[in-house]
């Protein structure tokens, strides 16, 4: 008998890397263990999915999910530097474009965004898995140009340099403002940045001990709330002006079940590290 589908909380990543799962065991296009044994689809490439920061979904979608497609093993780059295996890129474009095609009938938007990922270059793909409301259309991505990236490996990673560029004005601010928070810059995923971007990162922001909701609570005190939108305020204002875009998620903040609040901030200027 097939499981039902687990129920699905917009409010926890895991949910929707669960329905998603779930979906692609039905479309037999999952890894799955049974009898102890990993089965994985012949001749289809296998699927599973991950999750995706909620300040990257299209604008709308109640739920949104990376999905990364694995080529059948004969298919499969035995490392990085290997060329890619006779007959590969044709397995690669047919069995993405019908895997596309299959979770499109259960009523997701599947597409690939961002720089073209081939089995010269990868080991997989990534695409993009999401949901609207009923009635809602998906919005119209612009499609994908090729941009000059200054970051080689050699050079500042994304991160780097949004950390570098937030961390003054941050130093200033918090030397006014004991209750400044603090803040971390995470990885996003290339295949999430906006069309045009040319540096992009997640940063969160982390308040100060003392504003943190205990957990278990669900009461958030109207100072605790003022003081978490007051500082997301600046600290976006102060990545406004070292030039980045800045994007919140769509729900509100809820400080009594989250540790910090995220921000998608990129840039489509081009940029140079003075080496």
């Amino acid at each position: 008998m097939t499981p039902s589908r687990p129920p699905y909380d917009r409010t926890s990543a895991a949910s929707a890397v669960a329905v998603v799962n779930h979906d692609l065991v039905l479309l037999n296009l999952a890894l799955q263990v049974k009898d102890g044994h990993r089965v994985v689809p012949v001749g289809l490439g296998w699927c599973r999915a991950i999750p995706a920061p909620e300040e990257a979904w299209p604008l709308g979608a109640d739920l949104c999910v990376l999905v990364q497609w694995f080529p059948d093993e004969e298919f499969l780059k035995v490392g990085w530097k290997a060329p890619a295996p006779q007959g590969a890129e044709g397995h690669w474009r047919e069995r993405i474009a019908a895997t596309l095609a299959a979770l499109r009938t259960l009523g997701y938007v599947a597409e690939q965004w961002g720089p073209p990922q081939t089995p010269k270059e990868h080991m997989s793909a990534e695409l993009v898995v999401y949901r609207m409301p009923t009635g809602v259309p998906a919005p119209r991505r612009p499609a994908y140009l090729p941009v000059p990236l200054e970051h080689e490996w050699y050079r500042e990673s994304p991160q780097e340099r949004i950390r570098r560029d937030l961390e003054k004005p941050f130093r200033v601010m918090s030397a006014e403002d004991t209750k400044r928070g603090g803040f971390i810059v995470i990885h996003v995923d290339r295949v999430l940045w906006p069309p045009k971007a040319v540096t992009c990162a997640l940063v969160a922001w982390l308040p100060d001990a003392d504003m943190q909701i205990a957990p278990g609570s669900s009461d958030v005190p109207q100072e605790v709330m003022d003081y978490w939108e007051s500082s997301v305020a600046r600290i976006s204002e102060d990545l406004r002006r070292a030039g980045y875009q800045v994007r919140r998620r769509e729900r509100p903040l809820n400080p009594a079940v989250e540790k910090s609040a995220d921000l998608l901030v990129h840039s489509e200027e081009p940029w140079v590290m003075n080496c």
